[in-house]
């Protein structure tokens, strides 16, 4: 009888090894499934797919060197309705726009505390007509310009921030610092200036993970993207994506998988004065982009110091083998990857030249690619 039950009970531990694996095994073959149902008209998703290098996706079009106003850095570009870029420097604090061949146009406010005046532009966008909004996290300030660069107003915000994003009369703002204990995102009425709502709470394995600690993680990212009526988020201490609708309803969260991301060493101690992610991450998230149904994330990978670029479906399935590196000449782990992309599938990065042979330091360059995988 003894025997039996020894029997009877390897038995079911034999049946519920097989009942877990062939659960796992449904769910990897339906989310292969569901990964090569991804379809797209206007993409080569197998080129995506089977890419190893840079070159294997982008093809350098043209360089633009700027010039006409001394730029320290870059700490983001994007480039106007009109086609002109708009380039905060990280030197100045300010918002200078750029011709589409480099030349100088103008600066956009000043720095101070007067009307029209700002101490930190972080960040900046523009609505469907031009006029251009500018983020301030040190004075706690939106302010508006009309598109010839023309001060009209400034709103008071509430909530520390260093992405702002504008549809119609809605102004959604998102920030990556002290997003552990409170929500990360906010939507404003531009119109009231009201604020309407909160979003983005902290995930539970951002509580789990540093809970009863402080620790703040502050790059140069260009953490949120809107795309169809939908908010794109990331978050540094994760390789995750969230996905809102703009009612401030988490719709999707997203996991990313990479050999290249490591995002937490538990052998460390938290420091409760440090920004820095090397001294707490191997990896951290710092970009993404949302271009024809595709998401494209980036990270950095502090131990090796490099950047790697992914590709995912909007149901969050990966489309490329192999982590994209992005070129030395473009690494800068104070920039924001990946690229920022216009109406028309260009690429907009930048580089910093070595300086000449007085040691001064020339200007940025801005470099424009095409993505090999968009069908002609």
């Amino acid at each position: 009888m003894a025997m039996i039950k020894k029997y009877y009970k390897v038995i079911i531990v034999v049946v519920f090894i097989l009942i877990i694996f062939l659960i796992i095994n449904l769910l990897t073959s339906h989310s292969q499934k569901k990964a090569l149902d991804f379809r797209n008209d206007k993409i080569k998703t197998e080129l995506i797919k089977e890419a190893k290098n840079f070159n294997d996706l982008f093809e350098l079009t043209e360089e633009v060197k700027l010039e006409g106003k001394l730029i320290g850095s870059i700490k983001k570009i994007k480039t106007m309705p009109s086609g002109h870029f708009g380039v905060i420097d990280e030197s100045s604090k300010q918002l200078n726009i750029f011709s589409s061949s480099g030349k100088f146009i103008k600066t956009i406010g000043g720095i101070g505390k007067g009307p029209g005046e700002y101490l930190y532009a972080v960040d900046f966008t523009f609505d469907n007509e031009g006029n251009i909004y500018i983020l301030d996290p040190i004075l706690y300030n939106i302010y508006y310009f009309d598109k010839q660069g023309n001060y009209r107003w400034s709103m008071k915000i509430t909530d520390q921030a260093e992405n702002i994003l504008v549809v119609d009369d809605k102004l959604y703002l998102y920030t990556t610092v002290n997003m552990l204990d409170r929500p990360s995102g906010a939507c404003y009425d531009l119109t009231t200036g009201e604020k309407l709502f909160e979003f983005a709470y902290p995930t539970e394995y951002i509580k789990l993970l540093i809970e009863n600690k402080y620790i703040s993680l502050l790059l140069n990212s260009k953490s949120a993207d809107i795309y169809k009526n939908k908010i794109y988020l990331i978050n540094p201490y994760q390789y995750a994506i969230r996905e809102f609708d703009l009612k401030g309803n988490e719709k999707k969260l997203i996991y990313g998988v990479s050999k290249y991301f490591i995002p937490y060493d538990s052998l460390k101690e938290f420091h409760p004065f440090s920004i820095s992610p090397k001294n707490f991450f191997k990896s951290a998230l710092n970009g993404l982009s949302l271009w024809n149904d595709i998401i494209i994330i980036s990270f950095l990978n502090n131990e090796m110091k490099k950047i790697f670029v992914d590709f995912y479906t909007l149901n969050g399935y990966k489309m490329n083998n192999n982590s994209i590196e992005v070129p030395q000449i473009l690494f800068n782990q104070n920039s924001f990857y990946p690229f920022y992309v216009d109406s028309e599938n260009i690429f907009y990065s930048y580089y910093q030249p070595q300086p000449d042979s007085l040691n001064v330091l020339p200007n940025p360059v801005i470099v424009k690619y095409k993505c090999l995988a968009l069908r002609d």
